[in-house]
C-alpha cells in the first residue's frame, strides 16, 4: 500500500490565525495517514481512532515508509 507524501511541517513558517485547524481538517478528510519529509521525515495520523489503533498495534512499523 502506497502512502502519500505531503510536505507538512507543523513547526515551520507561521500561519495566519485560524488557518491551522482548517488545514488539519482538510488533511484529515483527504489523508487519514501520510508521511511528511519535513524535519527528517515523520508519520502523521490524523484521526483519533487511527491514533489509538496505531499505539495499540505493536506489529505496526514505527519507522520507514
Amino acid at each position: 500500500m502506497s502512502h502519500p507524501r505531503i510536505d507538512f511541517d507543523p513547526f515551520g513558517e507561521p500561519r495566519p490565525a485560524g488557518t491551522t485547524h482548517s488545514m488539519l481538517d482538510d488533511l484529515r478528510e483527504q489523508y487519514p495517514a501520510f508521511h511528511s519529509e519535513a524535519a527528517h521525515g515523520f508519520w502523521v495520523v490524523t484521526r483519533h481512532a487511527d491514533i489509538v489503533a496505531t499505539y495499540q498495534d505493536a506489529a505496526r512499523p514505527t519507522t520507514g515508509t
